[in-house]
């Protein structure tokens, strides 16, 4: 599970912060490890991102991950071996995964009653694990699915797994827009919220994902 914070002045990376998946015991489910962190000017922050790239058996998951990729590719040189991973198909996004999930999703033949035309049209509904309640997920309901639908992280969190972080993205006291002021500053010395937030991330898309695979079967 990968994410970067970037400087939304200059679009250089702040961190890379990453969780790794970790495979069940006696055949549970996997589950996601940990958070990590480095900041993105430490020297092995790039070393790292090239080893995986380099290494066939590392797959990279991620919330829109095309973004985190194609910056950090820019950013350190690596924009071929980025390309690679992809056609080697080593690359998971959970937001484009869960718009295929719900375009595939089978639909009720009576789904919603339209008053205009006095008939039954066919409608998509899917467990909602925040609202504890099916909601259509055809484009809808507030959380909605498939293609052009909200598909954020925090509205998958809330959908998928009943966690809330709306607030945290976008509420006033969020430093999702402010990792410019980390620029020069040792991850060691970051702000409890600004490693916190930074953290979260790449674990709580790794249970995206894994969740997204027991609802497909």
């Amino acid at each position: 599970g990968l994410d970067i914070e970037t400087s939304v002045q200059t679009g250089e990376p702040a961190c890379l912060t990453w969780a790794e998946g970790v495979v069940g015991e006696d055949g549970s489910p996997p589950f996601a490890g940990p958070s990590n962190g480095v900041h993105a000017r430490d020297p092995a922050a790039r070393e790292m991102f090239a080893a995986w790239l380099a290494d066939p058996g590392v797959t990279f998951v991620g919330q829109n991950v095309a973004f985190d990729l194609v910056t950090l590719g820019r950013w350190w040189g690596l924009l071929r071996e980025v390309a690679d991973a992809y056609e080697a198909g080593r690359v998971r996004d959970t937001m484009l995964r869960q718009s295929l999930i719900d375009i595939a999703w089978p639909a009720r033949a009576h789904g919603v009653y339209n008053e205009e035309h006095g008939r039954w049209f066919p409608a998509k509904f899917a467990w909602h694990a925040g609202r504890g309640r099916l909601e259509r997920i055809d484009g809808e309901s507030e959380d909605g699915g498939g293609a052009g639908a909200k598909a954020g992280l925090d509205h998958l969190a809330w959908r998928l797994l009943a966690v809330d972080i709306v607030k945290l993205k976008h509420g006033d006291q969020s430093v999702r827009l402010r990792y410019g002021e980390m620029l020069d500053v040792p991850w060691e010395q970051w702000p409890d919220d600004f490693r916190s937030y930074a953290l979260g991330d790449p674990r709580l898309t790794l249970e995206v994902y894994f969740e997204q695979a027991e609802i497909v079967r």
